[in-house]
């Protein structure tokens, strides 16, 4: 039995990082069942558990936030160390497994220090994500993207969500054989099919509707405007629909319920709030076609864990052409592709949905075939498994 200590720093787990929190759970799941015991670590303290103990800390904050964006995870450093020295003592893993993260490096310390061989989780480029989603920030982005390089270099191997992720760090200077891609998956025994979604259309009073459904955070990258502009298309088109809009967090969460509210659309736009995971399939089951309207972006390095849920449940997923969902999905064949940004391709894809029967169910036929054969957890945990297996076996005694 091998033995893992994954460390993660994310802080809104549920929130606007839902889809990474459901990836490590479900990834190291599946690992588990293939005899690997694993301690997972969600380290990001929440501001309430910092307490009274740190006076000099609460008082810099506030007046180097907006230069460090975070300066006490610099400071965190110093209790992480500590913490996860004890940690890795007691827990003796094989391996350890860190998620890339802002100002964060002692887990590249204590895998020097104890000589652990240690994998870097990266799900996202940290630096361009504050460059861009944190305008308002006054940051030394060269030393931040410095200390993102040094995290990966200094780990033995790193694994990617996307190629286009793979990319991006390649061309700053880590070397192509330290990478490897393992996108996200889904679990075929919870989000298939045959999940009954009935309940869900008597909660909400859907029966004889039909339901376009997204789920999801409300953050700039899902497209929130883009589907405000489809809501209002559509139902003009089709009184009948009904948009289940499944999901909470994100910037613009308060904008899409205001946009409901002024255009009196509750009975239109049914917005569930935050659903508990294992209750996410049957809310899927309970739409007759799936979005993913993603505005335009320069450089789409996700992994959408809802795509791949998604097409699991047999759905005909609509979606834009963008990254690793162009890479999957084939149009007209496993899924409906549009051009990032337009609203009457899109439109004129539902259209041609709706009106087709046949071809949507063959289209969620054919989805739910592709996730089963090769996009499960399973699927994902044996690739990072090889990883591993390669990486203890290069690792000097």
């Amino acid at each position: 039995m091998r033995r893992m200590t994954y460390f993660n720093y994310l802080y809104d787990l549920y929130g606007i990082s839902l889809g990474s929190t459901i990836k490590a759970q479900e990834l190291f799941r599946a690992l588990e069942k293939m005899g690997y015991h694993i301690g997972i670590h969600w380290r990001k303290a929440r501001e309430s558990d910092e307490g009274s103990s740190c006076q000099v800390r609460r008082v810099l904050k506030p007046l180097l936030a907006r230069y460090l964006h975070e300066p006490n995870q610099l400071f965190r450093n110093v209790r992480y160390f500590f913490d996860e020295h004890r940690i890795l003592c007691r827990e003796k893993p094989d391996i350890l497994i860190a998620r890339l993260e802002t100002n964060v490096f002692s887990p590249v310390l204590l895998a020097k220090h104890l000589r652990i061989p240690f994998i870097a989780e990266v799900d996202s480029p940290v630096t361009y994500e504050i460059r861009h989603f944190t305008q308002h920030y006054y940051l030394p982005y060269p030393l931040l993207e410095r200390m993102e390089m040094r995290f990966i270099q200094e780990a033995e191997m790193a694994y990617c969500v996307s190629h286009e992720l793979k990319r991006y760090f390649i061309e700053r200077g880590v070397p192509e054989n330290k990478l490897k891609v393992i996108s996200n998956g889904a679990d075929i025994n919870r989000f298939n099919p045959d999940v009954p979604g009935q309940s869900v259309r008597e909660r909400y009073f859907l029966k004889g509707k039909t339901v376009i459904g997204f789920v999801g955070s409300f953050h700039y990258w899902h497209g929130v405007y883009h589907l405000i502009e489809l809501i209002d298309e559509m139902i003009k088109y089709y009184p009948g629909i009904v948009f289940l809009l499944v999901g909470e967090g994100g910037p613009l969460k308060n904008e899409l319920h205001r946009y409901v509210a002024e255009k009196s659309l509750e009975q239109q736009v049914i917005l569930t709030g935050l659903v508990d995971h294992d209750m996410v399939p049957a809310h899927i089951n309970a739409m007759d076609i799936v979005l993913a309207p993603y505005p335009p972006l320069d450089f789409f390095y996700y992994s959408p864990v809802k795509i791949f849920e998604y097409m699991a449940c047999g759905k005909a997923v609509v979606s834009t052409r963008s990254g690793q969902i162009g890479e999957m999905i084939k149009h007209g064949e496993n899924g409906m592709l549009c051009t990032p940004g337009s609203t009457a391709e899109m439109v004129q894809v539902l259209k041609q949905l709706l009106n087709n029967e046949s071809l949507k169910k063959s289209i969620g036929r054919n989805a739910a075939k592709l996730i089963a054969s090769h996009h499960t957890w399973q699927h994902k945990a044996k690739q990072l498994s090889d990883l591993i297996t390669k990486v203890i076996h290069a690792y000097p005694v």
